[in-house]
């Protein structure tokens, strides 16, 4: 529960933002925009939430890998499903909280059932490429003595580059245009828009094959440096 009541960023963000577009939209941001966009990335936050890197740098560090290895299945599918066992537990508490902002906001209207089903692929594909990213800095735990020092920095670029302020639309549009193609934007902008609606087929399209790009890149360098790295791994205890 503390954990998320300290993720209501977004709605104190989405205050600010409501206050500035009193005097009217901003590009092309309404009010009504604002309270739901602000507020599906809380939704997608909580429900991307990843700690892996935590996970993957004690365990190198102080040798718990060596029991995870030893195991019938590889520790990546370890922490996947610690991951998806918080979700269970998180997901519906976070559901009430995100559909009563809506409700609260007078935004019901904008929830369209076609955009919710495009949502949630968009939401998977948001939550592997953020793992994958605080994976693969974790695994530089095999050569680093502190990885988490990775984390703050990964936290400001996911938070600024992938809309928690500033929505990307707003930047201009070069700018917008070279955000939207980077892993943050596919692991928090790209869904986000959806629920908002303002997507064409063209641009839904185009969003769901960046954030496949993502997918199969950040794998691809999970893969080698898993493989790179246990071949340094080395542990002894009791």
């Amino acid at each position: 529960m503390v954990w998320m009541i300290g993720g209501v960023m977004p709605i104190a963000v989405m205050l600010v933002w409501l206050s500035l577009v009193k005097g009217g939209a901003i590009g092309g941001y309404t009010s009504s925009d604002f309270a739901v966009y602000f507020l599906a990335i809380y939704l997608v936050r909580q429900l991307t939430t990843i700690w892996v890197m935590q996970c993957l740098d004690s365990d190198i560090r102080r040798g718990e890998l060596s029991m995870l290895l030893l195991r019938p299945v590889p520790p990546l599918y370890c922490y996947i499903a610690d991951h998806i066992g918080q979700m269970i537990v998180r997901g519906p508490i976070i559901l009430v909280v995100f559909i009563s902002g809506i409700v609260l906001s007078g935004n019901l209207q904008r929830l369209d059932i076609w955009n919710f089903l495009a949502f949630l692929p968009s939401l998977m594909l948001a939550w592997i490429i953020i793992f994958h990213l605080y994976y693969c800095l974790g695994l530089l735990a095999f050569w680093i003595n502190n990885a988490m020092a990775f984390d703050p920095l990964l936290w400001a670029l996911y938070s600024i580059l992938g809309g928690s302020l500033i929505p990307l639309d707003l930047y201009p549009p070069g700018i917008a245009g070279l955000l939207k193609v980077l892993p943050f934007a596919s692991a928090l902008d790209s869904p986000v828009q959806i629920i908002l609606g303002k997507l064409d087929h063209n641009e839904l399209l185009i969003g769901f094959l960046i954030q496949l790009f993502w997918v199969i890149a950040l794998m691809l360098i999970r893969a080698l440096l898993w493989s790179i790295g246990l071949k340094r791994y080395t542990a002894s205890g009791v």
